[in-house]
């Protein structure tokens, strides 16, 4: 009888460790999926900061203060110039704005290996001749476009003048 009691304690006490056991290492695995998670996300923050610089995002930026006159009207709705200090204060909190919305979208959009691989082919020399062209590219594409719409735009204004009567 007393073979038979022990052999049932050994058994519950078995059953409670590995049941003790099972639920330790879900929560092991659990804790190991959310620490990945969140070394993925800054791995793909680092990235994006990272492209971000790569693509020279910064000189994309830096428009922002080459056209205060703009910024100026658009905020304002008249041509009046706004103080330089705070014309420059809104240009740096537009800025800053943007540059962490683009770093922010690249790594929410992007996986870490898209990242990786676009921070691969962007350092590339053809990645590098990619963004070393595009302003020319984007120029001359713009001057076509302008070219376009002057061409027809008296048929444009034509057409708008049979649609008002």
């Amino acid at each position: 009888m007393k073979k038979i009691f022990t052999a049932i304690v050994v058994g519950i006490l078995t059953f409670n460790s590995i049941t003790h056991a099972d639920s330790a290492l879900e929560e092991t695995q659990t804790l190991l999926k959310e620490n990945q998670k969140k070394l993925e996300e800054a791995e793909a923050q680092q990235l994006a900061i990272q492209l971000f610089a790569i693509m020279a995002n910064d000189k994309t930026l830096d428009t922002v203060y080459e056209q205060p006159n703009q910024l100026t009207v658009a905020l304002s709705g008249s041509k009046e110039e706004f103080p330089t200090e705070s014309l420059r204060a809104i240009q740096d909190a537009i800025a800053g704005q943007v540059k962490q919305s683009f770093i922010s979208n690249y790594a929410k959009i992007y996986t870490v290996d898209e990242l990786k691989g676009l921070v691969e082919f962007y350092e590339s020399p053809l990645g590098k001749s990619l963004l070393e062209k595009e302003p020319e590219l984007v120029q001359k594409t713009m001057m076509d476009l302008q070219k376009h719409i002057v061409a027809i735009m008296p048929q444009l204004k034509k057409q708008l003048q049979q649609n008002q009567k």
